[in-house]
């Protein structure tokens, strides 16, 4: 069995903390330990009973629903760092936040106009993930680089899960890991390489499927040592001429049909697949517009590696 976590909030230590986020904490740490008899829809149905919406049809006054829905990603945010990334709890998360999507559709009015599908979307979850994401610097405590890997663990399965578009952060992990000087610190250079790893075991699958159809990133990069397209060209190549060779030989097996939804691609292959395809990304041509972050300017604040 996995070891029990000990996991905690410091706002919560407060005297006035907020008694909501009290509540869904106290769901999700139960939940996550090891022993826990509480299944993921019993944990995502009482979190529900949390949200303005049920609390207002109780009586109750509540907050805007962009405002539960930042603070909760925030203390989710906070929890998937305390978390080691392979432990099995970090996964436990992920099927929390699968039956909170399938619970029936809310089409909830927002203050700015229009709407949102609270839940069923995940509003605001790539956002908060995205816009916040703050890595630790050479000079910080080694305690900092555990929670930076766990981070990427967890967003990976993010990403994987299908739950947040999150293509942007293995960008940004590859290129610190692979496209940079090594740091002289031998501790960060290490971190810096096991986040990046975080998304090749948990979600080579989505991100080798999706090469082909990749966003462009206005904020994307190149790193230092980035020496342009070879690798990617030359990989191509290959593909070309193993795809002759396939031709040219006498068949032995059947046509084989193309791969299902969920496919296993080998570490290594998908490694120098991803890697190809973030310097290609990091080079490509913006042709399409970026939308305005809806969930940027109401209030949310920066979760700093502190937490």
């Amino acid at each position: 069995m996995a070891a029990p976590l000990h996991l905690h909030i410091p706002s919560l230590e407060d005297e006035d903390s907020w008694i909501i986020e009290v509540k869904y904490f106290a769901i999700i740490n139960d939940f996550l330990q090891p022993g826990s008899h509480l299944s993921a829809a019993e944990a995502a149905a009482g979190i529900n009973e949390l949200t303005p919406m049920n609390r207002e049809a109780k009586g109750e006054k509540a907050e805007e629903p962009i405002s539960f829905l930042l603070e909760f990603w925030g203390t989710i945010s906070k929890l998937a760092r305390q978390i080691p990334h392979d432990h099995p709890a970090q996964d436990k998360m992920i099927e929390i936040l699968k039956e909170l999507q399938a619970l029936p559709v809310v089409k909830v009015p927002i203050s700015e106009g229009g709407f949102l599908l609270f839940w069923s979307e995940m509003p605001c979850l790539t956002e908060d993930w995205t816009e916040f994401d703050i890595g630790p610097s050479a000079r910080d405590h080694p305690s900092k680089f555990g929670k930076w890997i766990n981070r990427q663990a967890f967003a990976a399965r993010l990403l994987q899960a299908g739950l947040a578009d999150l293509f942007r952060l293995p960008t940004w992990c590859f290129m610190d890991a692979l496209e940079e000087e090594p740091s002289p610190r031998q501790e960060y250079f290490e971190c810096q390489l096991r986040a990046a790893v975080q998304w090749i075991e948990y979600s080579r699958d989505i991100l080798f499927y999706s090469l082909d159809n990749l966003p462009n990133f206005r904020s994307l990069r190149r790193g230092s040592l980035y020496a342009g397209k070879g690798a990617a060209q030359q990989m191509a190549e290959m593909a070309v001429t193993a795809d002759v060779s396939d031709e040219a030989a006498p068949a032995e097996t059947a046509t084989a049909e193309a791969p299902p939804a969920e496919v296993l691609v080998d570490t290594a292959t998908a490694e120098a697949i991803v890697e190809a395809a973030n310097a290609d990304a990091a080079t490509a041509e913006l042709t399409t517009t970026e939308s305005p972050n809806e969930c940027v300017g109401k209030g949310q604040k920066i979760d700093t590696m502190d937490a």
